[in-house]
Order: structure tokens, then C-alpha cells, then sequence
């Protein structure tokens, strides 16, 4: 029964986003995609094949043209598909019709956070990409809604002392960097940008509580990080690239030759000879030790 419930719950709140979702996400994708866009800009190369995944993406069309046309590239050879990550969260309908190898640019902001895995996700990117084909990305980070966090656990652990899972675990950068690896990305990179406060996203949107953990949390987030009418909310993002693999890509150097301890001290005299000094709590100068 729970199950069910939670089940219905979860389409719901699918279809709200997918058919009127507020105002401050249009702002978030904005943002996530002004992150693509300045990574996309370091790229000395134009793109004919392009895959946004990811919500309104009229936003990015414009700089993706104005980026392939100093490349002397037109809108003209310049093919885009668009995935709605809500209706395809991990790109089902491509891989299913066998568009493998297609794309030399994927794109996606703000949807790592519905896959139960980013490495899984990264890998059907993967799949879709071409021989050096880039993933470019912006997601939430480590850090976003850490208000709604504190808020249910200083609320849980007061009541059953204690607390489980509430708010959705987003992934810090060295998880990030580290999901791109274990997928077989190549040359990956991924940067953290600054948090920023947003106002008026949870008081409002529901108008009723039924439990009591959510009407302690409630107060506590409330009383906490109201403002007048609002409440503040925390949203960390962070940027990413990855290639797919290529014979091109630049290589990692071969390791050098082992040097032991004892050998690497017998070249430094050649130098010199090599001194050791000890400076102890109370003096002033260091002296000189054997």
C-alpha cells in the first residue's frame, strides 16, 4: 500500500514538472546552462552532431550556433536532438532505436540527480557519443538544500534519536570525478561553482503536514532560515567535461625508472654535500644534526 502511494506520489510530482514547473527552475536551468556554455567556449572545435538532455534547451541553441559559426560552421549543418530527462531519464528512446556512435557533444544539465547511478548515466552517454565526443554537463553538488538537511535531522534525532535518509545524497566533486572515470571517460574535468542562496522554493508548496517529523522540520527550517515570507535554500552546481576515448587524446607519460632511497641521497652529493638541520620547540636557529 505504502508503495502505491509513494508510487502515485512520484508520478505527480513528474507531471507537474513536466506540464507547469515553477518559475525558479526556469532560473536554475538558466544558470546550469550558462555553466555548459562557458565550457563549451574552451572547445576549439565546432559540433554537427548535438544531444541536449535536459530541460529547456531553447536556452542553449542560440550559443551553440554562435559557437559553431566562427568555425564557419551554419545553423544549417548543425543537427540538435532533444531529450527531456523527465520523459527519458537515461536516454532509453535513443538507445533503443540504436543511436549509438551519433553525437560528437552531449549536453545535460541538472539531471545526474535522477539516475540512482551517475556511472550508470555516464555510461549510456557514453554509448551515444562518437570516438572523441565530449560530455558536457552541470549538476547539483554536495551541499545543495543542506538547510532542509540539518532541519530533518536535528528534527529526527530529537524524536527517535536518530535519523535515516530524507534528503536526496548529491554527489561531492571527487564522487563526480571519480563516476566519469569508472564509465571510461577520458581527460575528465570537473569544477565546483559557488553556492548561491535562493529564496521562497518550500514555504507554500504544500499546505498541509501530516506527520509529525515534517511539522518539526517545518519550525525548525522556519525559524532558523525564514525570511519574512520565505525561506532560504542553499543550491551548490558544478561543471564537468569527459571525451570519449580517441587515437588523438593526449597520453599519460610512462613512469620513470626506480630510484631507491639510498641511490637518489648518493645523487644528491654529486651536488653537493647534503645536510640535515633540526630546529627544536624554544630555539631560535636551527642546528646543524649528523
Amino acid at each position: 500500500m505504502k508503495r502505491r502511494i509513494a508510487g502515485e506520489l512520484l508520478r505527480l510530482h513528474q507531471s507537474r514538472a513536466l506540464n507547469n514547473p515553477p518559475p525558479h527552475l526556469h532560473q536554475l536551468h538558466q544558470l546550469a546552462y550558462a555553466l555548459i556554455a562557458d565550457m563549451v567556449t574552451d572547445i576549439k572545435r565546432p559540433f554537427t552532431s548535438i544531444c541536449i538532455h535536459g530541460r529547456s534547451p531553447e536556452l542553449l541553441l542560440p550559443f551553440l550556433q554562435e559557437h559553431n559559426a566562427k568555425f564557419g560552421v551554419g545553423a544549417a549543418e548543425t543537427r540538435v536532438t532533444v531529450v527531456d530527462h523527465l520523459r527519458s531519464p537515461h536516454l532509453e528512446e535513443l538507445l533503443q532505436a540504436g543511436r549509438e556512435d551519433e553525437f560528437d557533444l552531449l549536453l545535460t544539465a541538472l539531471t545526474a540527480h535522477h539516475a540512482n547511478s551517475e556511472e550508470d548515466l555516464f555510461g549510456k552517454y557514453l554509448r551515444t557519443l562518437k570516438a572523441d565526443g565530449a560530455l558536457v554537463g552541470s549538476s547539483f553538488a554536495e551541499g545543495t538544500l543542506s538547510e532542509l538537511y540539518w532541519s530533518y535531522l536535528l528534527a529526527e534525532n530529537e524524536r527517535h534519536g536518530g535519523m535515516s535518509p530524507k534528503v536526496l545524497h548529491l554527489p561531492s566533486l571527487g564522487e563526480l570525478g571519480n563516476s566519469l572515470t569508472m564509465a571510461k571517460y577520458k581527460l575528465a574535468t570537473v569544477v565546483a561553482h559557488d553556492e548561491m542562496g535562493e529564496s521562497g522554493y518550500l514555504r507554500g508548496r504544500r499546505k498541509g503536514v501530516y506527520k509529525d517529523l515534517l511539522l518539526a522540520a517545518t519550525a525548525l527550517y522556519s525559524a532558523q532560515f525564514g525570511v519574512g515570507s520565505h525561506v532560504q535554500a542553499t543550491i551548490a552546481l558544478s561543471k564537468f567535461i569527459g571525451w570519449k576515448q580517441h587515437a588523438s587524446q593526449p597520453k599519460s607519460l610512462a613512469p620513470g625508472p626506480h630510484v631507491d632511497s639510498v641511490e637518489f641521497s648518493d645523487e644528491l652529493r654529486k651536488f653537493g654535500e647534503v645536510e640535515n638541520f633540526l630546529i627544536e620547540e624554544g630555539e631560535e636557529e636551527p642546528r646543524k644534526v649528523k
